[in-house]
């Protein structure tokens, strides 16, 4: 999943609990992992980032960061950054050795590594996959407004 999905499901999912709390760690770091079981596209390569990769991340990051501001601005924005936060650790655990190269020789990581790729199986084409991603950001969106 792109990075905004992830984001705004943690935000959503602190503002539904609606405290700093265990139970938001809890579901934000599960909502990652179910986020990333549905069909979608977002190629990052783990040995080596690129230009366009690079420029495609912080377009996403900004994209989600906008997002939340936007959503939640007039809610307790505090709070949903903390859930984004916690919904994003995931990729940012997975992604740790792009920047801290000695992290991709720990076995713990390596198995964490393995397991984060092996519920990303499906990979539809570029149209489809980022379809289900704009489908899951309009569902979170729509969720948060149900009271």
């Amino acid at each position: 999943m792109l990075i905004t999905p992830h984001l705004l499901a943690g935000a959503v999912i602190a503002d539904k609990v609606g405290d700093f709390s265990w139970p938001v760690v809890v579901l934000a770091l599960i909502s990652h992992f179910i986020l990333d079981a549905i069909p979608h596209r977002d190629e990052i390569d783990k040995n080596h980032l690129s230009r366009k990769q690079i420029i495609a991340v912080l377009i996403d990051l900004v994209v989600g960061i906008v997002l939340i501001w936007l959503v939640f601005r007039e809610m307790n924005l505090m709070l949903a950054v903390f859930g984004a936060g916690v919904g994003i650790l995931p990729d940012i655990v997975d992604n740790a050795p792009l920047i801290f190269k000695s992290i991709g020789h720990n076995k713990w990581w390596q198995d964490y590594h393995h397991f984060h790729g092996r519920i990303q199986q499906i990979k539809p084409n570029w149209g489809v996959g980022l379809l289900t991603q704009i489908i899951v950001i309009i569902s979170l969106v729509v969720w948060l407004n149900v009271k």
